[in-house]
């Protein structure tokens, strides 16, 4: 996916699940947490693999789900620690969305299932 698309997608997911199940719109720090978040996975890997040479392809370290699942509590923890549970809850729900956003783009638009992308 595009990084616009993600961006877009996570928005979107986390203001549909904010206004569910706080009934209430996303604060604008919620907002630019899951947008940043929704878009992480490609600022840590692409460089990494396009301009550095460290992996081979542009799906490494930032695009596997159990750097996301760690990534993702502490800075759950840290934004529950200064009060702000909601933006670490938007954090964790932008980038944990982007894997599996990125498995089921490649299906839909080229007919190649590859989950392997995200471990």
């Amino acid at each position: 996916m595009w990084p616009w698309e993600h961006a877009i997608m996570g928005y979107v997911v986390y203001s549909l699940f904010s206004r569910l199940v706080y009934q209430d719109s996303p604060t604008g720090l919620e907002s630019v947490a899951v947008v940043f978040a929704s878009v992480l996975p490609d600022l840590i890997d692409k460089p990494l693999a396009w301009e550095f040479g460290v992996f081979d392809a542009g799906y490494a370290i930032g695009h596997s789900i159990f750097f996301a699942v760690l990534l993702s509590i502490a800075v759950g923890l840290v934004a529950r620690s200064v009060g702000r549970p909601r933006t670490g809850l938007a954090f964790a729900l932008g980038y944990i969305l982007h894997l599996p956003a990125d498995v089921l783009d490649a299906y839909v638009r080229g007919g190649v299932f590859q989950p392997e992308l995200m471990l």
